[in-house]
């Protein structure tokens, strides 16, 4: 979740393919905005007040239009291999992969 990263989906485009865009620019994900994304506020409500960007504000709606959910895949089990190895340094982070996952559960494979 980085809302500086409009939805964290980006493509690079040949004629005719398209593949991710390189990682870049995270300042912001995680909810790592403590003044925004307060801690002694539930990781839930911190994440539902996330907005996205530029097409809608809804994160949902974005992935929609981009039809992300057959061309975006996640390894289930290389995703929880990094929460159970840095699980005592990941905290926050954890809990929002964790939150991710549950929403998103049909792109993790």
């Amino acid at each position: 979740m980085n809302e500086d990263r409009h939805s964290n989906i980006a493509f690079l485009t040949k004629v005719s393919s398209l593949k991710p865009s390189p990682y870049f620019d995270h300042g912001l994900s995680f909810l790592s905005d403590i003044r925004s994304y307060p801690y002694q506020n539930h990781i839930r409500s911190n994440i539902m007040s996330v907005n996205s960007k530029p097409f809608s504000t809804n994160f949902d709606r974005q992935m929609e239009a981009l039809e992300v959910n057959e061309t975006l895949v996640f390894d289930n089990k290389k995703v929880q291999e990094v929460l159970d190895t840095y699980k005592d340094y990941l905290e926050r982070v954890g809990e929002v992969l964790e939150y991710q996952r549950e929403r998103y559960y049909k792109l993790f494979v």
